[in-house]
């Protein structure tokens, strides 16, 4: 009869589709699918359940529900094991890729290590202010080097016009240079005040004791309104310029500024004459 054809048709359809599904899984879930639903359609249309071949319908539907629960359980079954058999193997391949990038990362770390110890060894003991040979025998010769800088592992140290070092960026030269830059102004201003206590005392020094004491201070006419006295104090050269207009200022002595007036330190009236001292006897 046709629909037995039909039937085995589908069969033959379902096996092929099953024989796919070895290759792709999915297909073990949708062959059984069609192929109830195909036995449905067709017992309904052609009423088999009611007709004189009852029984030989019956069977070959039976034969037919069995090769589909059997083709869905095992396609079940195959998607549940290429499921579980997929995790360990992505398991182990996301391990394999942690393990390659501690040990890459161990390596770097290493060879970082290696080379800081290598090029950077003694680094700390670095001074500023240290010559080239003293350098030499305390790190060895530099990977690379030009007049004013040297190279140790990727650091770099460099010099001043004297040859001595300078600065750089290993050991502690930063710190050691900030701490320098520090105490140079310190220092600076500190010179600074004291220069400008000297000079005071130097402007306001009368006129008839600066002439008294000329090996100390030299006097000498610039001009009609301006007499200079020059001072070797302790904390640099003083001129000391007095104007007719009894102005008297006193300056750090410049030899580039015209008259060697540098820096102003001191400007107040002209003291001529030096306060007499009175002795009182009971």
């Amino acid at each position: 009869m046709f629909w037995v054809w039909l039937i085995l048709a589908l069969l033959a359809i379902g096996i092929v589709f099953a024989f796919i599904k070895f290759l792709f899984a999915i297909w073990f879930v949708i062959v059984p699918i069609l192929l109830v639903i195909a036995g449905i359609f067709i017992t309904a249309r052609f009423n088999l359940f009611t007709s004189k071949s009852r029984g030989k319908s019956i069977a070959l539907w039976a034969i037919v529900s069995a090769i589909s629960i059997a083709l869905f359980t095992f396609g079940i079954y195959n998607s549940s094991t290429a499921t579980t058999k997929s995790k360990p193997e992505q398991t182990a391949s996301s391990s394999k890729i942690k393990i390659s990038e501690i040990k890459s990362s161990s390596i770097s770390e290493s060879t970082e290590e290696e080379s800081a110890s290598s090029s950077g060894k003694d680094e700390s003991q670095l001074k500023l202010g240290m010559t080239k040979e003293e350098i030499v025998n305390l790190l060895g010769e530099p990977d690379s080097k030009s007049d004013f800088s040297w190279s140790y592992g990727g650091k770099d140290i460099y010099f001043n016009d004297y040859e001595h070092l300078s600065g750089g960026n290993m050991g502690n030269l930063v710190d050691q240079v900030l701490a320098s830059g520090r105490k140079s102004r310190a220092s600076a201003s500190n010179e600074t005040n004291t220069q400008k206590s000297f000079a005071q005392s130097f402007g306001q020094k009368a006129v008839d004791r600066l002439q008294k004491m000329p090996t100390v201070y030299k006097s000498t006419q610039l001009d009609a309104t301006t007499m200079e006295y020059m001072w070797n104090s302790e904390h640099g050269i003083m001129i000391r310029l007095d104007t007719t207009d009894r102005m008297t200022n006193v300056y750090l002595y410049d030899s580039n500024a015209d008259y060697g007036k540098g820096r102003l330190l001191y400007s107040g009236r002209t003291i001529f004459t030096s306060p007499k001292v009175y002795n009182f006897y009971n």
